[in-house]
């Protein structure tokens, strides 16, 4: 078996990584893996394990992915820059400290709606027809702040004069009515 394993390898560098222009697998393990510095090394490995971390973090305590929830961080950002942009521009507002505290305790109030949700699935996992009622719960409180958000976006830079967003609102706005009014 080990002859078999030492002719594989054998075989492995000389007819293909040899094609590459590698002298040996360390070469191609070094040159694929590792760097000069052992810094980006360090730092490539405590960068991922952060990732997990986070990743893990943000799945059991809100639900989301770390994708989705920094969608939902921009998402919630645009709306305040947007937002802040109309008060200076169109309504002729002055800028104030509030604006951002407004921001801040929506931001706290939709993280809490979502860790609540999300906190149901530890205590009770009620399912109806194989569909998890909680995991449900928290999708659909999500999918809710996260249209409310895009329609403030779009109503925002619909006032700044951004024809299109006008008319992804007025999309948005004749779908859900078709949805809620449908019996």
């Amino acid at each position: 078996m080990k002859k078999l394993i030492d002719d594989f390898k054998d075989y492995f560098i000389e007819n293909f990584i040899n094609q590459f222009g590698f002298e040996s697998i360390i070469e191609f393990l070094y040159s694929t893996f590792w760097s000069h510095h052992k810094l980006a090394g360090i730092l490539s490995v405590t960068l991922t394990l952060a990732h997990i971390y986070v990743d893990a973090f943000l799945n059991d305590v809100f639900g989301l992915e770390t994708r989705m929830f920094l969608a939902f961080i921009m998402l919630i950002v645009l709306e305040f820059y947007s937002g802040v942009r109309v008060s200076l521009k169109v309504n002729q507002e002055q800028l104030s400290s509030r604006k951002f505290g407004r921001m801040m305790i929506k931001l706290l109030t939709y993280l809490s709606v979502l860790h609540i949700t999300k906190s149901y699935d530890l205590y009770n996992d009620t399912e109806i027809y194989g569909v998890s009622i909680n995991s449900a719960l928290n999708v659909l409180a999500f999918n809710f702040i996260f249209i409310h958000l895009l329609i403030s976006w779009m109503e925002n830079l619909d006032k700044l004069g951004h024809k299109w967003a006008g008319k992804i609102l007025a999309y948005i706005n004749r779908l859900l009515n078709k949805k809620l009014s449908s019996k």
